[in-house]
């Protein structure tokens, strides 16, 4: 059987090889007390879950791999993203003979209002024994502008997430046309829209390929990026650009608390304090 893979939207698209679960069922999750003493130096790191966690996952890899230089690391899983580094910290893929290590989501991503390790990315790093001390932000390689568009020329949207945080569409449509009114931009559109989600304003490009690496490059270059709670937050994130997130109390379901996942400096549930942060940075 092929290798698992993950494509742009987080999805699982091929089933996983049986030599990466070690000729069995169950895979070998990340201890990082068995990391400390591996004596196999070849290390595959494997991230099964959606895009935001994967990407995360990947940014705790590289920073595991520059904590361990005598060991070889690799990552299975947005292999674009990973040669894009160039730099050849983490390798993509996931060779023969490597001690294979599953990340795995448990009780710290599910902490109520707050967390010792401030967002996604933090809880990623604690896994591999790495406990930050502020809050961190993904680490992603530099992508030039695409051809056909403009840097900071327009606002990357992802309207709809992959998990249960969605607003009310009003919600977000309330968004979109204050930040289309602000900013005079049109708007481009990454991941995936759903049928009824048709309601955005000016929309230029809707990016619904998986080219993850295009992905990038528009929330990147963009002048600022609205996003439900989504993987561009964290891709936002990594490249600086302020984003803004719908109203906690607008989501569902109601009650929903680790809303901290995405607690990154430039992301703002208040429209007011994002327009300031945005009109500071105009150059």
């Amino acid at each position: 059987m092929p290798p698992k893979r993950i494509d742009s939207l987080g999805r699982i698209t091929e089933p996983l090889a049986v030599h990466l679960w070690e000729n069995s069922w169950e895979p070998k999750f990340v201890d990082f007390t068995t990391l400390e003493t591996l004596s196999n130096k070849k290390v595959c790191f494997v991230c099964h879950f959606f895009l935001g966690d994967t990407i995360c996952a990947l940014s705790a890899t590289r920073e595991y791999a520059r904590k361990h230089p005598d060991q070889d690391v690799y990552f299975e899983g947005l292999d674009s993203v990973v040669e894009a580094f160039g730099d050849g910290l983490v390798k993509a893929g996931c060779p023969e003979g490597s001690e294979v290590i599953h990340f795995k989501i448990d009780d710290r991503f599910y902490v109520k209002d707050k967390s010792p390790y401030f967002n996604l990315a933090g809880c990623f790093l604690s896994l591999l024994g790495i406990i930050p001390t502020s809050p961190p932000k993904p680490e992603l390689p530099e992508v030039p502008c695409l051809a056909s568009l403009k840097p900071q020329g327009y606002i990357a949207v992802q309207p709809w997430a992959y998990t249960s945080r969605n607003p009310p569409e009003k919600i977000m449509q309330i968004i979109v046309d204050k930040c289309n009114q602000h900013f005079k931009l049109p708007i481009i559109v990454v991941g995936k829209m759903s049928k009824t989600r048709r309601f955005l304003i000016d929309v230029k490009y809707d990016y619904l390929s998986n080219d993850i690496i295009s992905m990038l490059s528009i929330i990147k270059h963009a002048k600022c990026v609205i996003t439900a709670w989504s993987a561009a937050s964290h891709i936002a994130a990594a490249y600086n650009i302020p984003m803004i997130l719908p109203p906690i109390e607008t989501t569902q379901p109601p009650g929903t608390d680790n809303f901290w996942l995405s607690d990154y400096p430039l992301a703002f549930t208040s429209i007011n304090k994002f327009f300031d942060c945005t009109n500071q940075r105009i150059t």
